[in-house]
């Protein structure tokens, strides 16, 4: 299951443009249908003890004394740039708004 999920994630991190179940099916040759794909990514966990357990080896291996890791997933607020294929509205908690 590692190898579908490290596969599945340098799709995502190595795409320049819109992402797929289909076309990562065909990247892959047909190897896996675009349904089993989609079962793939939805059986996954997406929550933060998930992430660690995940992660967890990483980061220690590389964890020292004399640095550290900071991890942003804040989003920038761009209130004057339009929805494209790229760019989506995202729900402002503090104006309670999307």
């Amino acid at each position: 299951m590692q190898t579908d999920l490290d596969l599945s994630t340098d799709y995502l991190i190595s795409s320049l443009g819109q992402t797929s179940a289909t076309v990562l099916s065909a990247l892959l040759y047909n190897a896996f249908s675009h349904d089993a794909v989609t079962r793939f990514v939805n059986q996954l966990d997406h929550d933060s003890k998930a992430l660690w357990k995940l992660v967890k080896g990483d980061v220690r291996r590389m964890e020292s004394d004399d640095g550290l890791l900071i991890v942003d997933d804040s989003i920038s607020e761009k209130p004057y740039t339009d929805p494209n294929g790229l760019i989506c509205p995202h729900y402002d908690h503090c104006k309670e708004v999307h």
